[in-house]
């Protein structure tokens, strides 16, 4: 028996070495056939991540003198570099009170009025795998978690997206259609900053609902006079159900949520709340006749836990988790080529925004700018990308990577699984291989804050806490990323900071 575990095991060492020999020749093959894509990503001028060594993120505190807004300007927002936050109790550089949105506040704090709200149910090993929305008031959302269903509450889409489904089932009822796994958007943050209002566009899923359409019940004809035609166009940043606060309760959630923010112009802050399933591991591997793999769905080789997939984000990203524990796996912009996003790279700017090839991997897609705006003169700065539809299904946004999470952590695998899955890597993600192991992994536990600017990819794993119903909340804000070289002067151009003010004038 131990002669043939001995030669078992010499066979799949064989084997492996076998695999590197032809990653290194399709890896040279793919990289002479594509010689321009690697010239591009000299664009990004940010913090880069060591392709050879291994990476670590820097914590500060937000309650050192040091952590001004100049401060943190100089030393991460124009570096484009990612930092934990953490501050001490009381502080007074933190503006929010995160208690006043765990599950047990959430009603007091936003109270329950209000449209319906759109909820993903859990599916093929994580959320946003193209099933239909339910729509749920907050309450009764918030019920059905407490209750052990594994639901989530993301961003909301505008009201006549088609995967939006009228809540006439049965509770609990499941949608048995057939669709791939990474069609959707699924956990912390897809933002575009630049994008508001455009018509015709696809891309990132998880990023905005149309807010073009919401009528202010709040403006009064003192601030129709003051704003004039324009203040039908402003971008209310806050989201459903957090457009409740815009009631004047923004004391609760203000548009910054510290100082050393204030240089950027918030673009839409959300709310993320879910519950993640306790019972069993959500990962499945599908196998062929020969017995390799042949497809991996999104899930986690853990029981209680899911995963966003690796994408990454056309804003800068404030992040900040109320409750629970989330894991975040990241990759500097400029490993874009390595990753296997779903379109094609066009360019990477010097800011980490990602702009992709409109071609049939994103048919209407908008071409961006480095703050992420439109980049074509004749299209409307601040515009919304859509989701691209096909058969009325949402298609997988470009940003959206097709590396599957488990690859992203294989040690936590098992032999037999982890060695069938780095074959599988080797056939299917060459380029990605070699970099495997050179991600930044960061864990938040309650009230912790990450900074990351966008471009950045990141998985981002949920973990459930049976203390707290495996329920996990977070806020984050998305700003515009800016393209200019001083706090004073953060963005090229004034539009950004023009329309902030007028939402000032409109709500503060």
């Amino acid at each position: 028996m131990m002669k043939k575990k001995k030669v078992l095991k010499f066979l799949r060492f064989f084997e492996l070495k076998w695999y590197h020999y032809l990653l290194i020749l399709r890896m040279n093959w793919e990289q002479m056939s594509q010689p321009a894509k690697k010239s591009k990503a000299e664009g990004y001028q940010g913090f880069k991540l060591s392709k050879s060594s291994k990476n670590e993120i820097e914590t500060i505190n937000l309650d050192e003198p040091i952590v001004t807004k100049e401060w943190f300007f100089q030393n991460y927002i124009k570096p484009r570099k990612p930092v934990l936050i953490k501050y001490n109790a009381n502080s007074e550089k933190f503006r929010l009170k995160t208690e006043n949105f765990r599950p047990d506040t959430l009603i007091k704090t936003l109270g329950d009025e209000g449209d319906l709200l759109q909820v993903e149910e859990l599916s093929k090993g994580g959320f946003g795998s193209g099933h239909d929305r339910l729509k749920l008031s907050l309450g009764d959302f918030l019920g059905r978690i407490k209750n052990g269903e594994s639901l989530y509450l993301t961003t909301q889409y505008e009201e006549n997206d088609p995967k939006i489904a009228e809540n006439n089932t049965e509770e609990g009822e499941e949608d048995d259609d057939d669709h791939d796994d990474n069609d959707d958007d699924e956990g912390e943050g897809h933002g575009y900053a630049g994008f508001e209002k455009i018509d015709e566009n696809a891309s990132d899923v998880d990023e905005f609902g149309d807010v073009d359409d919401f009528e202010d019940d709040y403006k009064d004809e003192f601030a129709d006079e003051l704003l004039g035609d324009d203040s039908n166009d402003i971008n209310i940043i806050y989201q459903p159900p957090l457009t409740n606060l815009l009631d004047d309760k923004l004391e609760s959630l203000p548009p910054h949520a510290t100082e050393i923010t204030e240089s950027l112009v918030p673009q839409q802050i959300n709310l993320w709340c879910g519950r993640t399933p306790a019972e069993t591991p959500q990962l499945e591997i599908g196998l062929n006749d020969a017995g390799s793999v042949k497809n991996v769905n999104n899930g986690l080789s853990q029981a209680n836990a899911t995963s966003t997939g690796l994408h990454h984000d056309h804003a800068d990203n404030l992040y900040i988790l109320v409750q629970g524990k989330k894991r975040f796996t990241l990759f500097s912009p400029d490993f874009a080529y390595y990753l296997y996003t779903t379109g094609d790279v066009r360019d990477i700017y010097h800011t980490g925004v990602i702009d992709y090839v409109v071609n049939e991997k994103a048919k209407s897609w908008i071409n961006v700018r480095a703050d992420g705006g439109c980049l074509d003169s004749k299209c409307e700065i601040g515009g919304d990308q859509k989701t691209e539809q096909s058969n009325g299904e949402r298609q997988a946004p470009p940003s959206f990577c097709r590396i599957p999470p488990s690859l992203l952590h294989l040690n936590e695998l098992d032999e037999p699984k982890r060695v069938a899955l780095e074959k599988y890597a080797l056939e299917c993600f060459p380029l990605f291989v070699p970099y495997k192991d050179q991600s930044i992994q960061i864990t938040l536990e309650d009230g912790d804050l990450l900074y990351l600017p966008a471009g950045w990819f990141h998985e981002v794993t949920s973990y459930g806490d049976k203390t707290n119903d495996n329920i996990h909340v977070a806020l984050n804000y998305w700003f515009v990323p800016p393209d200019g070289e001083s706090v004073n002067s953060p963005y090229t151009d004034p539009i950004w900071e023009e329309d902030f003010r007028k939402w000032k004038d409109l709500y503060l």
